[in-house]
């Protein structure tokens, strides 16, 4: 279903024998030309990744108000990463953006879990949500993208997803979560 979905819409679906794409376990790209889905089979979490990515394709479909605003949240951080100076305050706007776009994104994959009953230890995947959610703190704080932030230290992330404001302070995900999560920048 999800894939002939995915099709319909024009989409390249490519699953990668590998364990991550340039440093991800997945991606959509859906407002380039050559639109394309794409998951590494070999990822421990490649379920988990396929349906959170898929989730993003629902977003695009569905056509959510916020869409282009999101992605364009998504541009201008990615573009910050890579050196462009943005001031502070505009910086801190696109990773909220980001943050919004994620938790919606989340929240789509945790209502499509219960509903199919599909096979995903949904505590653990939403703690490491949670943990993908709050890692976005940090990707601003030291300016560099890190692979899997998340993976260490999910187990102790809360289990449920919460609002947009609480994934604000990196003190909020508790003390070892965040002290795991600024080991990768160390």
């Amino acid at each position: 279903m999800c894939v002939n979905n995915l099709l319909t819409y024009n989409f390249s679906v490519k699953i990668i024998q590998k364990r991550n794409i340039n440093g991800c376990a997945g991606y959509l790209l859906a407002d380039d030309p050559a639109r394309e889905f794409c998951v590494a089979a070999e990822d421990p979490t490649f379920f988990d990744v396929f349906l959170h990515e898929y989730c993003h394709f629902l977003q695009f479909i569905e056509n959510v108000p916020k869409w282009k605003d999101w992605l364009n949240g998504v541009d201008g951080f990615n573009q910050w990463l890579k050196g462009r100076e943005y001031p502070k305050y505009q910086v801190r706007l696109f990773r909220r953006k980001i943050q919004e776009m994620e938790l919606n994104c989340e929240k789509r994959a945790v209502r499509l879990v219960k509903k199919y009953k599909l096979p995903v230890e949904l505590d653990k995947y939403v703690k490491m949500a949670n943990a993908y959610l709050f890692s976005y703190i940090l990707f601003e704080k030291f300016r560099k993208w890190p692979s899997a932030v998340y993976i260490d230290c999910w187990e102790e992330c809360p289990s449920k997803l919460k609002p947009l404001s609480f994934y604000n302070k990196i003190e909020n995900v508790g003390k070892e979560a965040s002290a795991l999560m600024l080991k990768k920048f160390a």
